[in-house]
C-alpha cells in the first residue's frame, strides 16, 4: 500500500533540496565572482559570513536528507537541522534588509544607481538577494519544523552578536577597516555606535521572529483542532 504521508512528505523534499542545490550553485557562482574580483577582507564582511553559513547549511541539509528520505525513509527533518537552516535564514534575510534599508540608500546618496547595483550586481545579485530569497522561501514553505520553541527564535542572534564582537574589537584596535559605514565606531559618537548595535540586533530578532511567526500560527490551529476533537 502507497504510504501517502511518506509520499507527499518526499515531494516537499524533493522541492526543498532542489532549492538549497540551487542556492550552492548561486553561492558557488557569487564566491568566484567575488574572488576575483577581491578577495581581501573576505571575512570582514557580514554579507559574506552569512552566505558562507548558508552553503555550509545548504550542502548539510542535501547529505542529511537524502540520507533520511531515500536510505531510512523518515518522513521527518531532523530538529537540529531545521533550527540550523533557521538560523541562516534569518542570518541571510537581515543581510539582505540592511542591504535595502541602509546600505543602498546610503550610497545611493553618493552615487546614483548604486541601490540597484547592489542588488543585481555581479555576485550581489546571488548574495544580497537570489539566495536570501530562495532560502526564506524553502524554510518557510518546506524546513520549518512545528517542534521549533520560542526560545529558539533567539539562536539567530548568536551569530550576529559574534560577528559583532569580532570585527568591533578589530575596527578598534586598527586591525582591520571598518566593513560598513555604521561599523565607523572609531570616527563616529559611541551613542551612534550603541544606536547601531541596537538597531541590528533588533533587526535580527524582529526577522528572527517573523520566521517563527508561522510556526506559532500553525501550533495554536493544531492545539485548537486537538481541542476540538
Amino acid at each position: 500500500m502507497l504510504n501517502t504521508k511518506f509520499f507527499h512528505f518526499k515531494n516537499k523534499m524533493l522541492f526543498a533540496l532542489l532549492i538549497n542545490l540551487l542556492i550552492i550553485i548561486f553561492e558557488i557562482v557569487a564566491l568566484v565572482q567575488t574572488v576575483n574580483f577581491d578577495a581581501s577582507g573576505y571575512f570582514t564582511y557580514y554579507t559574506q559570513d552569512s552566505n558562507l553559513l548558508a552553503r555550509a547549511t545548504s550542502l548539510i541539509f542535501i547529505i542529511t536528507m537524502l540520507i533520511q528520505v531515500f536510505v531510512f525513509k523518515k518522513k521527518e527533518i531532523p530538529h537540529w537541522l531545521s533550527v540550523l537552516k533557521y538560523v541562516s535564514t534569518t542570518c541571510l534575510a537581515l543581510t539582505f534588509i540592511v542591504v535595502i534599508t541602509v546600505l543602498g540608500p546610503i550610497y545611493e546618496s553618493q552615487q546614483a544607481g548604486a541601490y540597484w547595483m547592489f542588488l543585481t550586481h555581479g555576485s550581489m545579485l546571488y548574495h544580497h538577494l537570489l539566495c536570501h530569497l530562495l532560502s526564506i522561501i524553502s524554510y518557510v514553505l518546506f524546513e520549518c519544523d512545528l517542534k521549533t520553541k520560542f526560545k529558539e527564535s533567539f539562536y539567530p542572534l548568536i551569530p550576529t552578536f559574534v560577528y559583532a564582537v569580532i570585527i568591533i574589537s578589530l575596527v578598534v584596535s586598527n586591525i582591520v577597516k571598518a566593513p560598513y559605514p555604521f561599523l565607523e565606531v572609531n570616527s563616529q559618537p559611541i551613542y551612534m555606535s550603541i544606536i547601531w548595535i541596537i538597531v541590528i540586533i533588533g533587526g535580527d530578532y524582529g526577522i528572527s521572529y517573523l520566521l517563527y511567526l508561522p510556526i506559532y500560527i500553525n501550533k495554536r490551529k493544531e492545539n485548537k483542532n486537538k481541542a476540538n476533537l
